[in-house]
C-alpha cells in the first residue's frame, strides 16, 4: 500500500508522515517511511540531481526537467516492479504534486498543465492526504 502526504512547505507533512508510520508500526504493520522518486535504481536520479538548484518556478528546464525524465520514467518503473514487499506500507513525503503546484503558481505552466492533464503518467497512490 501507498499513502501519499503533501502539503506546502512546513505544513507539517514531515512530521504527519513519521506520526503515521510510528502509529502504524505500533500497531504491527511494516512502514517504510519515504521521499523523492519511489523506483529504488531509477536511472535519471543521479542526472537530476546535478541540475543546478534553482527555484523550480524560474526554471523550465528543471520542472521540465523533474516531470518527464524523473517522475514520468519512476512511474513507468514503479508499474514494472513492486518497489516494496507486498505487505509493507510506503509513506510518500511529497511526490510530482510540489512541482505541479510550482509551475502552476510561477510557471513554467506547459509542464504543469501537461502533468494536471494526465495524472494517470504518474506513480499512483492508494491513499493521498
Amino acid at each position: 500500500m501507498r499513502v501519499f502526504i503533501d502539503g506546502l512547505d512546513l505544513s507539517g507533512k514531515t512530521p504527519l508522515t513519521a506520526a503515521l508510520a510510528a502509529e502504524l508500526q505500533a500497531r504491527g504493520r511494516t512502514v517504510v517511511e519515504h521521499r523523492g522518486f519511489l523506483a529504488d535504481r531509477h536511472p535519471a536520479r543521479r542526472l537530476l540531481k546535478k541540475l543546478p538548484l534553482v527555484r523550480q518556478p524560474d526554471s523550465t528546464l528543471v520542472t521540465t526537467a523533474y516531470l518527464g525524465a524523473g517522475y514520468v520514467l519512476d512511474a513507468l518503473l514503479v508499474r514494472t516492479r513492486a518497489c516494496e514487499p507486498a505487505d509493507t506500507i510506503l509513506i510518500q513525503d511529497g511526490y510530482v504534486d510540489r512541482t505541479v503546484a510550482f509551475g502552476m503558481a510561477g510557471g513554467p505552466y506547459l509542464a504543469a498543465v501537461l502533468a494536471l492533464r494526465w495524472p494517470r503518467v504518474f506513480a499512483p497512490f492508494d491513499i493521498a492526504v
